[in-house]
C-alpha cells in the first residue's frame, strides 16, 4: 500500500506490536498469581516484583547506548538478541515448572517438610533454577519494547509510512484480550500454560519483525537521514569520549535539559498510576467491590486507552509531543483527585475511564517526543531513559504503596499517590518555559519541523 509514495509498513508494525504486547500479558499480568500458585509467599513476591520492575530500568539505557553506537548492527539485531534471551529463559522455564508445581504452599517454599531428605536438595534447587529463569523472563519481557518503537521512526525518516498510535492501539488490544483469555484458561486448567504461550508469542512477534525492511546500522550513509544521524553521533563522540559509562548517561540528561526535567516530572507520576493500577483490588474492596469490580474497572481502562492511541496520529498534529506530555501528567493528577474522593463504585469506573487521556496519550507521546526532543544519534536511548525513570517510579509506587496498605487504610494511599502525581504534574508545567537542547534546535532546521 502506498501513501504519498511511501509504502506504508502499519499493517506488519502493529502485528509485531499485538504479539509482543501479549508476551507482556502474560509474563507481567499474571506474575504474582503464577508465582503464589508455585508455592511463593506473598511478602517474596511483593519483594521479587519490585526487584524485576528496577532490573529493566538499569539495563536499558546501558543497551540503548550500545544500539545508538553500533556501526554495525541495527535496531533489529538488537530485538532479536533481546527476544532471543527471552525465548531461551522460556524455554528453560517450561519444564522446571513441572518440578515445582506443587500449587499454593507447595514445593516451592513451604512444603518440603512432607518430602523425603533424598530429594529435598533436588527440589531446593530447582526452585532456585525456577526462580532464576523466571526472574531473566519477568526482565527481558521489558528489554524489546525500546527497540520496536524506535523503528517505527525509523522507518518515517527512511520514506516509510508507519502509524505508530495504530500499531501501539493494537498492542493495548492485544494486552487486554490475552489477559481475558488466560485469566479464564488458567482458572480451567493450569497456570503452567502461561510461559508456553509467552513462548509462542515471542516468536510470533520475532516472525513479525521479519517482515519489515531490514534496519541499517546507524554508521550506513546511504540516505540524508542516515548522513545525518552518523553526524549526530560523531559530534557525540566528540563531547563525550572522555567520559565512561555512568558519565555518558549525565552528559545525554545535560544535553537534553528539557527533556531531563519532564523525565522527573513523570516519575512522580509512574508512582500514582503504578501504586493505584497494583492495589486497584484493595481500592475497590474499600468501596464495597470484589475482585469481580477490579476487573471490571481494568477492562474500562483498558478499552478507554486502547481507543485513544489507536487514534493518536489525529491528536499528534495538534501539538508537539512535550506538551501532549505536559498535558498528560494534569489528566493524571485530575485522575488521582478522582481516585482519592471516589465515593462509590460506579464514580470509581468513570474515574477509569480516564485512562484514554492518561495513559492513552503518555504511552504514544512518549515515543513521539524522543523523536522530536533528541538527535537521531540518541533515538534508542532517548526511548529508554525516559521509560526506565517511569518503571523506577512504578516500583517506588509497588513498594509505597504495599507498605501504606500494610499500616494505614485505603484514603491514606491514594492520598499519598495524589501528592505525587500533583507533584509530578507540577514539574511538568516547569517545562512550558523550557525550550528544546541547543544542539537540537540547531539540528531540527535541517531535519525536522521546530518544536519550539
Amino acid at each position: 500500500m502506498e501513501t504519498d509514495g511511501r509504502k506504508n509498513l502499519t499493517g506488519r508494525y502493529a502485528l509485531a506490536q499485538c504479539f509482543f504486547w501479549a508476551v507482556r500479558s502474560a509474563l507481567t499480568a499474571f506474575a504474582a498469581l503464577y508465582l503464589q500458585e508455585k508455592g511463593v509467599g506473598a511478602s517474596f513476591t511483593g519483594v521479587f516484583l519490585a526487584v524485576v520492575s528496577v532490573m529493566p530500568a538499569l539495563i536499558m539505557p546501558y543497551v540503548a547506548g550500545r544500539a545508538d553506537r553500533s556501526e554495525k548492527h541495527g535496531l533489529r539485531f538488537f530485538f532479536y538478541v533481546s527476544a532471543g534471551l527471552l525465548a531461551a529463559a522460556l524455554l528453560v522455564l517450561i519444564p522446571l515448572q513441572k518440578a515445582i508445581a506443587g500449587g499454593r504452599g507447595g514445593l516451592l517454599f513451604g512444603g518440603l517438610s512432607g518430602a523425603d531428605d533424598s530429594v529435598v536438595p533436588a527440589l531446593r534447587l530447582s526452585g532456585a533454577g525456577f526462580l532464576l529463569f523466571y526472574f531473566c523472563a519477568l526482565v527481558l519481557a521489558s528489554v524489546p519494547e525500546p527497540f520496536l518503537n524506535s523503528m517505527s521512526g525509523y522507518y518515517e525518516r527512511h520514506h516509510f509510512r508507519v502509524n505508530f498510535g495504530m500499531g501501539r492501539g493494537i498492542g493495548s488490544l492485544s494486552f487486554a484480550l490475552s489477559s481475558f483469555v488466560i485469566g479464564h484458561t488458567v482458572s480451567l486448567w493450569s497456570v503452567d500454560l502461561i510461559p508456553g504461550f509467552a513462548l509462542a508469542c515471542i516468536l510470533l512477534c520475532g516472525a513479525s519483525v521479519a517482515l519489515l525492511p531490514p534496519v541499517l546500522p546507524a554508521g550506513t550513509e546511504t540516505t540524508p537521514a542516515d548522513r545525518a544521524e552518523k553526524s549526530g553521533r560523531d559530534e557525540n563522540r566528540g563531547t563525550d569520549q572522555n567520559m565512561n559509562r555512568s558519565t555518558d548517561l549525565f552528559s545525554f540528561l545535560r544535553r537534553y535539559p528539557r527533556y531531563t526535567v519532564l523525565m522527573a516530572g513523570f516519575f512522580f507520576t509512574a508512582i500514582f498510576h503504578t501504586m493505584t493500577e497494583t492495589y486497584i483490588f484493595n481500592m475497590m474492596e474499600h468501596l464495597g467491590g470484589d475482585s469481580g469490580s477490579a476487573g471490571t474497572a481494568l477492562l474500562i481502562a483498558n478499552v478507554a486507552e486502547f481507543a485513544v492511541i489507536f487514534n493518536y496520529e489525529r491528536f499528534r498534529k495538534k501539538m508537539s509531543g512535550s506538551r501532549w506530555l505536559v498535558l498528560t501528567a494534569c489528566l493524571f493528577f485530575l485522575k488521582a483527585v478522582l481516585f482519592h474522593f471516589a465515593p462509590n463504585l460506579p464514580f470509581m469506573y468513570g474515574a477509569q475511564a480516564l485512562q484514554a487521556v492518561t495513559f492513552g496519550f503518555y504511552a504514544p507521546s512518549v515515543v513521539h517526543f524522543a523523536e522530536e526532543e533528541v538527535l537521531p544519534a540518541d533515538a534508542v536511548r532517548g526511548q529508554t531513559v525516559f521509560m526506565s525513570a517511569f518503571m523506577l517510579g512504578g516500583c517506588f509506587g509497588n513498594l509505597s504503596g504495599g507498605l501504606l496498605l500494610g499500616s494505614f487504610p485505603v484514603p491514606v494511599m491514594t492520598g499519598a499517590a495524589m501528592g505525587s502525581a500533583a507533584l509530578g504534574a507540577a514539574i511538568a508545567l516547569l517545562t512550558l518555559r523550557m525550550r528544546g537542547s541547543r544542539i537540537h534546535t540547531r539540528e531540527e532546521g535541517k531535519q525536522k519541523r521546530s518544536i519550539t
